[in-house]
């Protein structure tokens, strides 16, 4: 029975970059119109010491628990919301963007999602969750997780591609692939800067998609094994291949990044239980 828990902290190397990129790219960003240089260290603290955390040292001791409240943690973001109607055709509730209907809920209670990736990004962590738990993990799980995880990523770009679809380049096939949306359109949405392939979220987004591709997507073999070490191992790719991926890809065009989405950046390590 394979078994897979989250550690109980983080690293501190780990709390450290999480405190630097919750100022740097997570709600920090409010005070960035006052004279802080965030890409030091020392200009990250110095706006960290002004809203009240002195002490550095004991903050990032306080940061290593892996359900720790970040600083300046404020929930602002919401993914969607569900709603309640009376039985029958004629109730209905809509969400318009100026003379356009972009969703409907017609006679019948259901759920608006504002922001997919958020969404998938919930559904991404759900199932890592579930093979974390402590309880026997079900690679399946992970394979769901990866799914997802690659999903919110894709969803993301469109996200903030859709009010610039107009002038951004389609390449030559019929259904545009993310390959060549990183590759194209990122540097048109972040003031032209490319996609950085030398970080290792790129080596473990790269590694989630083969696994993904191979054992979901497009199974060619009828039999496969996964040793307890490789499932720990794949599951500790999540990390970096989705989460920071998609935090990275946050910081690259300017969007706020969610406090849940830096904490699971910095997550701690997942762990393989022996008994």
């Amino acid at each position: 029975m394979t078994r897979l828990r989250v550690r109980g902290e983080r690293s501190r190397s780990l709390a450290r970059d999480m405190l630097a990129a919750q100022v740097r790219y997570g709600q920090g960003q409010a005070y960035a119109w006052q004279q802080y240089d965030l890409r030091t260290e020392e200009g990250v603290k110095r706006l960290l010491a002004d809203r009240g955390y002195t002490d550095f040292r004991k903050l990032v001791e306080q940061v290593r628990p892996k359900d720790a409240v970040l600083p300046l943690e404020v929930h602002l973001f919401s993914e969607g919301w569900g709603i309640k109607l009376p039985p029958g055709g004629q109730s209905f509730a809509a969400i318009r963007q100026g003379d356009r209907e972009l969703a409907r809920i017609q006679g019948e209670s259901g759920r608006f999602v504002l922001t997919q990736y958020q969404e998938r990004f919930k559904d991404s962590v759900r199932n890592l969750e579930r093979c974390t738990s402590g309880e026997e993990a079900n690679y399946g799980d992970l394979l769901s997780c990866f799914a997802d995880g690659l999903a919110s990523i894709e969803s993301f770009v469109n996200y903030m591609a859709e009010p610039h679809l107009q002038r951004l380049p389609r390449g030559q096939d019929k259904r545009v692939g993310l390959d060549f949306k990183l590759d194209n359109w990122t540097p048109l949405l972040s003031e032209g800067r490319s996609i950085d392939k030398s970080g290792l979220w790129w080596q473990h987004f790269q590694e989630i998609r083969d696994v993904r591709n191979e054992r979901q997507s497009h199974p060619k073999a009828s039999v496969y094994g996964v040793s307890d070490s490789t499932f720990c191992h794949q599951a500790n790719l999540w990390r970096n291949g989705i989460a920071l991926m998609l935090l990275y890809l946050h910081a690259t065009t300017g969007r706020l990044a969610p406090p849940e989405l830096v904490k699971r950046a910095h997550m701690p390590d997942i762990e393989l239980v022996v008994e």
